[in-house]
Formats: structure tokens, sequence, C-alpha cells
């Protein structure tokens, strides 16, 4: 069969020179849309006749996928509009598919839940209430680097903690070896300070400081002289002479 004989269709509204026809389709009845050549009377220009020929054939191959389907083109644009083709609708128990959220701004306005640092507040804007758990007595409520909530008691006071006053600790005086770094003062952990006073019938002046102290090295305090510190670590004392004392104050964190 001739391809202008195999050749139907109409021109398009637009009374353009290209026109979609139908092309039947070698060893069958099917026919397959392409474009064609028409002149401005409505009637196929025969391409044996009209040299146009290799620009008609050069299109048909087009027209067919590698599996011998047909390829389809949309003319014409969806039109706008409300209608739910095109474009997400609300549809209540349509799965749309997974959605995956990658950055969510929860905004700053008064209606938004974000708020903006040091904002004004505003009677009436939105916001996430942050809740605690009412426990009357307060208690670990998750293990070490765990999220738990806040604790409230039976009024809804936050429990928090408060330090309780240091008590005082007195210690026996401590006479210093001679020549030798004695220890004055243990370690301890809840401890919070330390005086420490020179005998006032010391004959010298002697040196506190950690096991290291020396005759060159510590802090001096001479008789009847005071030193604080502000340490948990273990204290030590110096002196040359034998006989040198010193007495002891301390305060720790009540358990």
């Amino acid at each position: 069969m001739a391809l202008s004989q195999a050749l139907k269709g109409l021109r398009d509204a637009a009374n353009a020179t290209f026109s979609y026809v139908f092309a039947k389709k070698s060893g069958s009845d099917d026919y397959i849309a392409v474009h064609a050549l028409m002149n401005t009377s409505e009637s196929l220009i025969d391409p044996a006749t009209s040299g146009k020929q290799d620009a008609l054939i050069a299109l048909l191959p087009a027209a067919f996928t590698a599996g011998g389907g047909v390829k389809v083109g949309l003319v014409d644009a969806l039109p706008a509009g409300t209608a739910a083709i095109g474009k997400l609708a609300a549809n209540s128990g349509i799965d749309i598919g997974d959605v995956d959220i990658t950055s969510l701004v929860p905004g700053v306005t008064a209606t938004s839940l974000g708020k903006a640092e040091d904002a004004v507040h505003a009677s009436g804007d939105t916001g996430v209430m942050m809740l605690a758990v009412r426990s009357d007595t307060a208690a670990a409520t998750g293990a070490n680097g765990d999220y738990v909530p806040l604790l409230v008691d039976a009024n809804g006071r936050l429990h928090v903690f408060m330090p309780k006053s240091p008590t005082i600790e007195d210690t026996t005086d401590v006479t210093l070896t001679a020549a030798t770094a004695t220890s004055i003062l243990a370690s301890d952990t809840v401890r919070r300070d330390v005086t420490i006073c020179a005998d006032t019938a010391n004959t010298v002046g002697i040196r506190i400081g950690s096991v290291s102290v020396s005759s060159t090295s510590g802090v001096i305090i001479q008789p009847g002289q005071s030193l604080t510190l502000t340490t948990t670590a273990q204290i030590y004392g110096f002196a040359t002479p034998a006989g040198q004392k010193v007495s002891i104050l301390s305060t720790k964190d009540s358990n």
C-alpha cells in the first residue's frame, strides 16, 4: 500500500501546515498518530508528488518505541483550576505513598508553634505547652543519660535541688615531722574549704602545699597566721625544726 493511501486525518483547528494524521502500521490493521503535511484546502499532500516524501517518512520511526509500542504526545496542557487531576487534593483514605519531609521551619508569628528569641509575648499566642509529671517525692525516672520529664509535687511546685548549709568540722591539731612533708588533712569530696592556722608557739614559718611541699616550695605561714584553701585534695605541711603545729577548721556539704 502506498504511503499516501495509508495516511488519514484532518487538518488542525489552527489551519497549520502540519497536522496529526493516522498512518497504518505495516502488516496490521493498527493505525498510529504521526505528523503529516497538509495544505490549506484540508487535503493531504501526496509525498510522492510534492517532493516532501523524505520529510514525512523521517517522522515515522519516532512514532514507535523500541518494543513496538506507540508514543503518545500531549498536545494541550492540563487546564488550570481546582480539579484534583494535576495536583494533590484532599481525599480521605487515598494513599499517595511515602512522603519525606527534609526540613521544617515552624515560623515565628502569633499563630506559629515557634517563637523568635527575645520576641515580646502577646496574649493568645500559640505555642507548645511543656508538661511536667506529678511526683510528690522526687525520684529518678530514668537511667543516667536518659531523657526524663520535669517533676512537680502535690502543690505543683517544681522539684529542684537546693544544697544544704555546710557543716563545720573540727580536726585535731597536727604536729609536723621535722623536714618531712606531713599530711595535715586527707582528701574529701564533700569538703568546701579548709582554714589552716600556724600555732603561735611555733618557732619558724611552715610551708603548706601538696605531697611535694618542701623547704623551697609551698606557701609559708608564720606563727599565728592562717591560710584558707578551697579544695578537696589532700593537704601537706613542711617545717625543718620538729615540734611545729597547725590547727585546722573545715566546712563540708551536708549529705
